[in-house]
């Protein structure tokens, strides 16, 4: 992911999301990129409760099973869609900065 960095710290368009948004159709790689810069600063984006519940979903979904049960054990009750997997690992692009 060298060709990421550079793009990253090189170009404009990555403050874009509308164009980041497009990208995420052109193929996967293209794709990849654009998932990472758009979920690189993603709870400053987004400061609507709907959207963050949406976030915080699909960060529950890339929860190992073990994970969702102790969840649902601690009466911690998530609506997640279960039945498919996540295309990405999305919380491997916020992790640095949740442990900050």
């Amino acid at each position: 992911m060298a060709s990421m960095n550079y793009i990253d710290t090189k170009t404009n368009w990555t403050k874009d999301k509308s164009t980041l948004y497009s990208y995420l159709l052109v193929n996967r790689l293209w794709c990849e990129i654009s998932v990472r810069i758009l979920w690189r600063n993603i709870w400053k984006v987004n400061q609507n409760i709907k959207v963050d519940s949406a976030i915080l979903n699909t960060l529950v979904t890339c929860l190992p099973n073990e994970s969702k049960e102790l969840l649902y054990k601690n009466e911690i009750f998530i609506p997640i869609s279960t039945s498919k997997s996540p295309l990405f690992n999305y919380p491997e692009f916020q992790f640095t900065k949740l442990v900050k």
